[in-house]
């Protein structure tokens, strides 16, 4: 379950019965991606120190659901404000798609302290929920009992449920090292793609037998995965300088490369069909 980042909607309960006494529950909304699952809290923050146990009921929009355990029953969990309690709580999911919740306490003890999270379940978003959207979820059939046996009615409560984007990782950008005559390219994003180019900077026609090896080619590659966002592109420019091909881009190194380990596809010379059958081998094509 990946969580998200939640903030606190404060909502006021009046409690009938209850003349001067200021009780509050909080519900905390949520973001959720969609596919996803966040946590969803009910809170109390009570003045009325003899509420024993409650119920109440969760309702929510299309495309959102609790968790359900194996036997088809909402998950829910009691915070550790009961640790110390023999309080239980039990739930079930209504026929109207409502998930009511129960929660007593069978030695008659209060609810202990007089703020925090009463209950915890997990809230989950299906993928056809829209990006941007705010939905919302609603606490209603609130009830309290006391330890004197009065039951005590609550308003219902909405929450928001905001959906967000997935975060997207990215591509480290790629290294390029050269090692016997070929680039080798790495990234630590693993079992990433390997996508390269080569641009001959000063291209131009030629005629004659002869063509004098001044250019300049840059080769550029970036890596790619399914599901990443692609890497930033590096680049390495090749040149020839006095009949040698030159390699820069290392740090700021310049590396002068014997002639004969630049002659990659074995035609005796080391041109522009070596840059490109480089480049091929790195690419994986034949």
């Amino acid at each position: 379950m990946k969580m998200k980042r939640q903030f606190l909607l404060g909502l006021m309960l009046a409690i009938a019965g209850i003349g001067q006494a200021a009780d509050i529950l909080k519900v905390q909304g949520v973001e959720v991606a969609p596919g996803e699952s966040v946590a969803l809290s009910i809170e109390l923050d009570n003045e009325t120190t003899n509420l024993m146990g409650w119920q109440c009921d969760i309702v929510l929009p299309e495309g959102l659901a609790l968790a359900l355990k194996a036997n088809g029953k909402p998950a829910a969990m009691l915070s550790d404000r009961f640790m110390a309690t023999e309080h239980a709580i039990s739930s079930s999911l209504l026929a109207s798609g409502a998930y009511r919740f129960i929660a007593t306490s069978m030695d008659g003890e209060s609810i202990p302290s007089t703020s925090g999270t009463l209950f915890t379940v997990t809230l989950k978003a299906d993928a056809s929920v829209t990006l941007g959207s705010t939905l919302t979820g609603t606490v209603t059939n609130i009830e309290f009992n006391t330890q004197d046996n009065q039951k005590l009615s609550f308003p219902d409560v909405a929450f928001d449920i905001r959906i967000i984007g997935n975060e997207v990782q990215k591509c480290a950008t790629p290294t390029i090292a050269y090692d016997k005559g070929e680039l080798v390219f790495a990234s630590t994003t693993e079992d990433v793609a390997f996508v390269s180019e080569v641009k001959v900077a000063d291209a131009k026609v030629n005629e004659g037998e002869r063509l004098k090896l001044t250019r300049t080619y840059e080769v550029c590659v970036y890596a790619k995965r399914d599901g990443y966002e692609n890497s930033d592109v590096a680049t390495v420019t090749i040149t020839w300088r006095n009949g040698r091909p030159v390699m820069e881009g290392f740090g700021n190194v310049v590396l002068e490369v014997d002639e004969s380990a630049g002659d990659v596809n074995s035609d005796g010379t080391v041109g522009i069909g070596d840059i490109v059958a480089i480049t091929n081998i790195m690419a994986g094509k034949p």
